[in-house]
């Protein structure tokens, strides 16, 4: 009978304590969260002045690093070495004469093998050699000279301009590639008046290519040389915002360049490539070890200058994590494809829109993906040639983990007090407890699996009650256990029916969860037994199709038989194969012997199966001995399989043999007895074996 109870359905003891429960926690919450607050508001100010300071550090450094390499061109378009190139090598340049044949081939072979595959993934224009080697003859001897020496340099006696041109470019080559390595430079190149690129540190397929109308005329080196060019006159220098550049490899550059004259004559351009590295290195120094702070520079097109802080520690994690929140698969394409964010992934948040609209702000706002709220602080960066704002942010979560572990101490203190409440009433009500504790032991040994407890009390209460439906539970749940014992042991009969033994115990051992595992055994010594069954494509196209496979299932169930006669196990059987093994389950030391009388046996077998049934097929058979692995492989659908010489050699035996044939390979013809001979294969695919009867005994 149910007792009946009035208001929160309590009775007086559980009033108690929830009124305890109550008191106690209100009062702990409202001390807390008036603790809280105020931590809160001193923390997001200290915070604040932090990340301001980390902001204009790392803006300062990066203004005085842009204004560092402005004075660095500028000077080094006054260098005497850098005029004197560009007067000598455009004359040396008109009289180096066409690529020879060799020079040719060697060239066309580095865009083949080297330049075009280093290229960041597939594109969507067909890459034609063509499309990058330059017209100019001159330019082709030029490139096959530097790119392919190999067909370049043993050459250039016989081209007079070229010898000039490699010996005025080793004297200039000497000075500048230097000063470009102690610059940290990325390229310097230096482009006459006509376009041309007559040299380049580095070498890239730029060299002797022209940016007013060649290959490159696009590219943002062929920008910043034709704004460089448009300032005659003057001495500006003039920067190109990164972007992929494609002789690179595809990854990100700026170029910065500024016109060069002798005595107010115009002889070319300046330019010096520089890679988002350095920027990088400067706002990765910023950010703070093991926290989820960091530094990033926006352009005026809202896309970043460095990669955000995610995508740098682990790329795969946030390829993952932008497909997860939906970021545009394009967008995810190519940041996989380049292995870079510069230029591709947009940041539109309050602190960049303010700052780039000249404003110095810290502010607070939801992120981009995810439900996370930031705290950045933002502001324009002062680099002449470029509208960048630098951003410095952390998650509010990081920010505020002092005032998280002053709430999880407040919790802590709370349960603390509950509990110390709760046993008061624990400890005062023992008649009330006891009979949940009992409930709660034996309900602890059936989720151990003993479910063979009694569950019942002999009570006429709300206790007694549910013990009877947790009897009538415990009782359902033995009941499908033993239904599951039942079924189980129904399955591995049937496993053991259809499959090897040693194909039953790796599936025993695999565990379906760990979908990447692999679970394999070695064996030393086994023979593999490729029957392939001649006409079965005819079998199943030419005769009633429930006659053709009656008749292959017929056919199957004698080489079964024949299979178990002769000790060797069945592996598995797919369309016109069938294979097996002896030695598979258990070492067998005659398993060579087996797996010949088998495969002998198959010979008769087959004749006697066409004179019953009409049906005109026949065999050819290929026996390997040799050691093999074998392995449940696969993903959701997992499959065993045996790998291995042996495995392959059966395989291309059985199929290259003609029927009635049986083919071995050396390492089980050398076990062979003198009763049977061998004879090459004329296709060179194992060993024939001449038809003699086996030994008596041999398949026992």
């Amino acid at each position: 009978m149910l007792l009946k109870r009035s208001g929160l359905g309590l009775d007086v003891r559980g009033k108690i304590i929830l009124m305890l429960l109550i008191v106690g926690g209100l009062s702990a919450a409202a001390i807390g969260w008036i603790g809280f607050q105020s931590g809160r508001e001193n923390l997001t100010e200290r915070i604040s002045v932090e990340l301001e300071a980390r902001r204009d550090l790392t803006a300062d450094g990066i203004e005085n690093y842009f204004d560092q390499l402005d004075a660095q061109v500028s000077a080094l378009a006054e260098d005497q070495t850098v005029r004197d190139a560009l007067r000598r090598l455009p004359e040396i340049y008109e009289r180096v004469s066409g690529p020879t044949t060799g020079q040719e081939a060697a060239l066309q072979a580095f865009y083949e093998d080297s330049f075009l595959p280093s290229l960041p993934g597939a594109t969507d224009e067909v890459q034609l050699v063509n499309s990058y080697l330059p017209e100019d003859d001159a330019a082709r001897t030029l490139q096959s000279f530097y790119f392919a020496p190999t067909g370049g340099r043993a050459n250039a006696a016989v081209n007079p301009g070229l010898s000039d041109f490699s010996r005025n470019h080793d004297q200039i080559h000497q000075g500048l590639s230097a000063l470009s390595a102690a610059s940290d430079f990325r390229d310097l190149m230096l482009v006459g008046v006509d376009g041309l690129v007559y040299y380049s540190v580095e070498k890239e397929v730029d060299f002797a290519t022209n940016l007013l109308d060649g290959t490159f005329d696009n590219s943002g080196l062929a920008r910043a040389y034709k704004a460089a060019r448009e300032q005659r006159g003057t001495r500006q220098v003039h920067i190109e915002d990164y972007d992929f550049y494609r002789p690179s490899g595809g990854e990100p550059a700026a170029f910065i360049s500024t016109p060069v004259y002798n005595r107010g004559t115009f002889l070319g351009v300046l330019v010096v490539q520089i890679s988002a590295g350095r920027t990088q290195n400067m706002v990765d120094a910023a950010s703070q070890s093991g926290m989820s702070d960091e530094v990033y520079i926006v352009a005026a097109d809202g896309t970043l200058r460095t990669n955000g802080r995610r995508f740098r520690t682990d790329p795969e994690a946030f390829i993952e994590f932008a497909q997860g929140v939906g970021m545009d698969a394009d967008l995810v394409t190519q940041i996989e494809r380049f292995g870079s964010q510069v230029g591709l992934l947009k940041v539109s948040n309050e602190a960049v829109q303010l700052a780039q609209r000249g404003e110095t702000a810290t502010v607070v706002f939801p992120a981009a993906y995810g439900d996370a709220e930031l705290l950045a602080a933002a502001k324009p960066l002062d680099i002449n040639g470029l509208s960048w704002v630098i951003v410095s942010a952390i998650t509010l979560n990081e920010a505020y983990a002092p005032i998280a572990n002053f709430q999880r101490r407040i919790v802590i203190a709370v349960t603390i007090l509950a509990i110390a409440i709760t046993l008061f009433a624990v400890l005062a009500s023992r008649l009330i407890t006891q009979p949940i504790t009992t409930l709660i032991k034996r309900a602890q040994l059936v989720s151990q699996g003993d479910l063979d407890t009694p569950m019942g009390l002999s009570r006429t209460d709300e206790f007694g009650e549910l013990s009877m439906q947790l009897q009538s539970l415990t009782d359902s749940l033995r009941h499908k256990r033993d239904e599951a014992e039942l079924a189980r042991g129904r399955i591995e009969g049937l496993l053991a029916q259809l499959l090897p033994a040693r194909i039953v115990r790796l599936l025993g051992e695999f565990d379906p969860e760990a979908d990447t595992a692999i679970v394999s055994e070695n064996i030393d010594d086994i023979s593999i037994i490729m029957v392939e069954i001649k006409g079965y494509e005819n079998l199943l196209n030419t005769a009633d199709l429930s006659d053709g496979v009656t008749a292959l299932d017929s056919l199957i169930r004698r080489i079964d038989t024949a299979c178990i006669a002769a000790g060797v196990e069945k592996v598995r059987t797919s369309g016109p194969s069938y294979v097996a093994a002896a030695g598979l389950s258990a070492p067998q030391i005659d398993h060579p012997q087996r797996a010949l009388a088998f495969a002998t046996s198959l010979i008769g077998l087959l004749d006697r199966f066409r004179t019953e049934t009409g049906f005109d097929l026949h065999i050819s058979i290929g026996v390997a001995s040799g050691p093999v692995i074998a392995a449940i492989v696969g993903g959701k659908m997992k499959a065993f399989e045996l790998f291995g010489p042996a495995k392959e050699d059966a395989r291309k035996m059985s199929q290259f043999g003609d029927i009635n044939e049986i083919r071995v390979n050396a390492a089980l013809a050398s076990r062979i007895d003198d009763s049977r001979k061998v004879v090459p294969a004329k296709d060179g695919y194992g060993m024939i074996l001449e038809h003699a009867q086996p030994k008596a005994g041999a398949a026992e």
